[in-house]
């Protein structure tokens, strides 16, 4: 008899979402026959490198953390493979965030997937000395299921999500000097000004990669120099600002504007996520509470008639598990990735409903009165994800390149 291969997934604890994730991945491969553990990425590195010692896996599948990211030293006969969450990692050493693309360590892994292609991240150019793929997320259909007979409340709209408190330039923004030449001087606060006035950067038309490259055209017209991309990022080094302005500072404008035109359509606005929302005055009366349970957003989720998402990408775990339990989801519309976004496994109208965030009004009037013709679209979508955007679907997915990885390296010898 053949010994199923042994595959450790190594996630933070700390982080919920990618936790919960982690869970349904680590479920779908035992549905396959894959021998599964979960470890705890945020234990100190001796620790958790006995503990992988005494597993030897065949395998480990880290979160957002390449090999030459990682304190272990796992032997060479252990793959290595690396899924890509954000523009981001948490360093073990120092605590602090750090961006993938200015981490030396970058790399070292047998495999890295990604959310999307790799220059979304600014990971061209790592991405090019290694094979990058693209892995998406799964819905756990036993958890998020589909109850056919469940019906929504007219005009209820509901926003599973997180938005950043105001982001504006104050006087302490423009205190924060970034760099300084013959005189002349760029702050955080001209930096917020430019981007959000006068680029209007958002998180479904500028990616990382884009927001880094008009931060750096800012900083050159405002001291007359010409650096690059790269040395743009070495003047903020690990600085938290940086993050304000490529992660935090884009998510504001399309989630603010979805929730105001739910309610300027006069439609019932709940929110549900970490409570940032009471920052913003005319939203705090409609914010919930944060939903910890898969439960609990899976009743919000057939409850609601729109169920509104956001983000740089449509094939989103909280996409697929709304889709899944037979929810109507409206998804931003972005030409990222075409060729793996959800336009190429959904159709819009039939499984999901796009929208263009300065138009979403008029989408929401035009579909609400539509009752009957939004349920079938929940449950066209709740068959297709059972179909093919399982846990169980990624899981094989990536047992076929584990395979796949382990019989080039039988060639190789």
């Amino acid at each position: 008899m053949m010994t199923p291969l042994r595959l450790a997934i190594l996630c933070s604890t700390s982080n919920t979402y990618l936790l919960n994730m982690c869970f349904a991945l680590m479920k779908g491969f035992h549905r396959i026959g894959v021998d599964c553990q979960l470890l705890d990425a945020d234990k100190p590195a001796d620790a958790l490198g006995n503990e992988l010692d005494k597993l030897c896996p065949d395998a480990v599948f880290e979160i957002n953390r390449t090999r030459g990211q990682s304190p272990l030293s796992l032997p060479a006969s252990c793959l290595h493979l690396c899924w890509i969450q954000d523009a981001w990692h948490q360093d073990p050493v120092s605590g602090n965030k750090l961006l993938h693309r200015a981490d030396p360590r970058f790399g070292g892994s047998d495999l890295l997937y990604g959310l999307l292609k790799a220059d979304y991240f600014g990971l061209q150019a790592q991405a090019t000395s290694q094979e990058w793929k693209i892995l998406q997320p799964g819905a756990d259909t036993d958890l998020y299921a589909n109850l056919p007979d469940s019906r929504p409340e007219p005009g209820l709209a509901s926003i599973c999500g997180y938005i950043p408190k105001p982001i504006k330039p104050t006087p302490a923004m423009h205190e924060l000097l970034i760099a300084q030449h013959q005189g002349r001087q760029v702050s955080v606060g001209d930096l917020i000004f430019s981007l959000s006035y006068q680029h209007k950067v958002s998180i479904s038309r500028h990616s990382t990669g884009d927001i880094h490259a008009l931060m750096t055209a800012e900083i050159n017209k405002r001291l007359g120099i010409s650096i690059s991309i790269d040395e743009m990022l070495a003047l903020f080094d690990s600085h938290w600002t940086l993050l304000l302005l490529d992660t935090e500072l884009p998510r504001i404008p399309d989630r603010l504007g979805n929730a105001n035109a739910v309610l300027d359509e006069g439609l019932q606005l709940q929110l549900f996520g970490p409570n940032q929302w009471l920052g913003w005055e005319r939203l705090a009366p409609y914010y919930q509470r944060n939903l910890s349970w898969g439960s609990e957003l899976c009743n919000v989720y057939r409850r609601s008639q729109f169920n509104l998402h956001n983000g740089a990408f449509g094939m989103h775990q909280r996409v697929l598990e709304c889709m899944a339990a037979g929810g109507v989801i409206l998804i931003n519309h972005t030409d990222y990735d075409p060729e793996h976004d959800v336009q190429a496994h959904f159709t819009d109208g039939e499984h999901y409903i796009a929208y263009q965030p300065e138009t979403l009004r008029d989408t929401l009037s035009q579909w609400k009165a539509q009752h009957e013709t939004l349920r079938d679209i929940g449950q066209a979508a709740a068959s297709h994800v059972r179909q093919h955007h399982r846990w169980e679907n990624r899981a094989s997915a990536i047992l076929a390149d584990i395979h796949a990885l382990h019989q080039k390296r039988r060639q190789l010898q």
